[in-house]
């Protein structure tokens, strides 16, 4: 009888904690879904992107300064949950010590009323559960779970990172942070808003995540109610955040970004028209290989005794991960990395569009070649070494260093695969790397969407190059020779246009006979 008794209790619990758990698993998704209405991805065009949220249904919202850093006057967009778009106009308060932006959107174009985010009235207490929302490393609102580790004030925050500029209270969670999540909101149970996102651990250092508390947050808003509406190229463009992040035209960290030739995007869009049909074989192969990856980390183990790394075995391929979140959050990145893939492969078909181009380029281009200076070419199988600033991160690809500056280097671990991209190779110098002293490094710089884009787009119509025609033109004597291919010609002469997508005017009675031949075959 007794046994029984004991049976029916232990199923009553492990009912009961099923019950609980699908339950809390089901009031998340709820809270989320609620929350997401009031999200906000941004992008600065050519500076990088973050997070943000409606406060108001008159269009103000809440960012970061440090996403919002180098805006100016159109080059500011945000995105809403159901895919609207609307541009940034300006600012009411900009308060670099607590990071935190109070912005205007122009919600002309938006026929939709707005979600306000609700805000907790008091803060939380440590052990509390809390949601981390945002678009980390560009990836559209994106949901994490963490607890609220403490509670710190401005001279606790001063001293121990040893940042004198730093105020307000903040609020450090253990919820995975990465470039992406900031000013994205931290939301408690109730979908409530607790804190902003902030700062993050990067590099080798310990999972220090902070979001700025919402007293902050909410004192900032009734400030900035108050003010007159500045524009993003009267305030925002001209604010610095003194390497803390991203800064205008520069960067926080050892290497500042450049801007991209034009000439040596379109060289690697000639090289993606002329390899088409082999980076679509590429693809395929690629989608088989990160298929294969993610399935390994799915099934990777946890040991604490990596920290904030992660490991993978040369003979088996299995992941090995520090911590549960970082195994998420990493297992999550690779998925969409996999989605991607597998969208773009059954988007390839036929001759080449624009729109093609573009994703495929984007996707899987041409090799970078790493010798060639001024070149831009797509990087794949690189992972992360060493992220010694906000900026600046270490990566390995086929057993060499590289120093890539990035937006924002966050939640970068070392091990992480590195998400494959095109890159401009700005040359190979011996840098100062803080902790590890003079390493010999190949310097890249990562594209940006609307780099490559402009590029791609721009050099549709009057500039389109037919690859297969691509040749080595002569003249008579044959000491000179450029390899392009034939724009246009009349009874006089010959417009080619080179790889560089320049253009030449040849003399037709200056050609060889093999170009004379080659002519009047067309």
């Amino acid at each position: 009888m007794r046994s029984s008794v004991i049976r029916i209790i232990l199923s009553a619990l492990i009912f009961s904690t099923a019950l609980l758990s699908s339950v809390r698993a089901q009031d998340n998704a709820e809270i989320v879904a609620k929350a997401e209405l009031s999200l906000l991805k941004i992008e600065i065009k050519d500076v990088g992107q973050g997070s943000g949220f409606v406060v108001d249904s008159t269009g103000i919202a809440v960012t970061n300064v440090h996403v919002m850093a180098g805006a100016e006057n159109g080059n500011a967009i945000a995105t809403f949950p159901d895919g609207k778009v609307c541009k940034i106009k300006g600012s009411y308060l900009i308060d670099k010590d607590r990071d935190i932006a109070i912005i205007q959107l122009d919600i002309d174009a938006i026929s939709t009323p707005l979600t306000p985010l609700e805000m907790a009235f008091s803060l939380p207490r440590k052990g509390d559960e809390v949601l981390a929302l945002g678009s980390p490393l560009g990836l559209s609102f994106s949901a994490t779970r963490g607890i609220v580790s403490a509670i710190r004030g401005e001279d606790e925050m001063k001293r121990d990172l040893d940042d004198e500029s730093i105020k307000g209270t903040w609020i450090q969670v253990d919820a995975a942070l990465s470039p992406g999540n900031s000013g994205g909101p931290l939301i408690n149970k109730n979908g409530e808003l607790v804190a902003m996102s902030t700062r993050a651990s990067f590099g080798q250092s310990q999972n220090l995540n902070f979001g700025i508390s919402v007293d902050d947050v909410r004192e900032s808003i009734d400030k900035g109610k108050s003010n007159p509406l500045t524009s993003l190229s009267d305030g925002l463009a001209n604010v610095s955040m003194d390497g803390e992040a991203r800064r205008k035209g520069g960067s926080g960290g050892m290497l500042k970004r450049q801007r991209v030739p034009a000439a040596a995007i379109k060289q690697y869009i000639v090289r993606g028209r002329e390899d088409y049909g082999m980076l679509k074989k590429r693809v395929a192969r690629e989608l088989a290989t990160q298929k294969t990856i993610f399935d390994k980390m799915k099934y990777g183990g946890i040991n604490m005794g990596l920290g904030e790394k992660i490991v993978r075995e040369v003979e088996t391929g299995r992941f090995y991960f520090g911590t549960e979140e970082l195994k998420n959050s990493t297992v999550t990145t690779q998925e969409e990395h996999v989605n991607r893939l597998n969208k773009l492969s059954k988007s390839l078909s036929g001759k080449p569009t624009d729109d093609s181009l573009f994703s495929l380029l984007w996707n899987c281009g041409p090799s970078v070649e790493v010798r060639k200076a001024g070149s831009v070419g797509f990087l794949a199988d690189a992972i992360v070494v060493f992220a010694p600033t906000e900026n600046d991160v270490i990566i390995e690809h086929q057993g060499m260093p590289y120093l890539m500056w990035v937006p924002n280097s966050s939640g970068l671990a070392p091990g992480e695969p590195v998400t494959p991209s095109p890159v401009f190779v700005i040359g190979s110098k011996t840098v100062e790397v803080p902790e590890k002293g003079s390493i010999a490094v190949t310097i890249v710089q990562a594209l940006t969407e609307a780099e490559l884009k402009d590029v791609v787009f721009d050099a549709s119509g009057s500039n389109e190059i037919a690859g297969s025609d691509f040749r080595k033109w002569k003249d008579k004597s044959g000491k000179f020779e450029v390899e392009a291919t034939m724009v246009s010609k009349d009874t006089s002469k010959v417009k080619l246009k080179k790889r560089d997508g320049s253009t030449i005017e040849v003399p037709i009675n200056k050609l060889s006979e093999t170009d004379l031949k080659f002519i009047k075959s067309k």
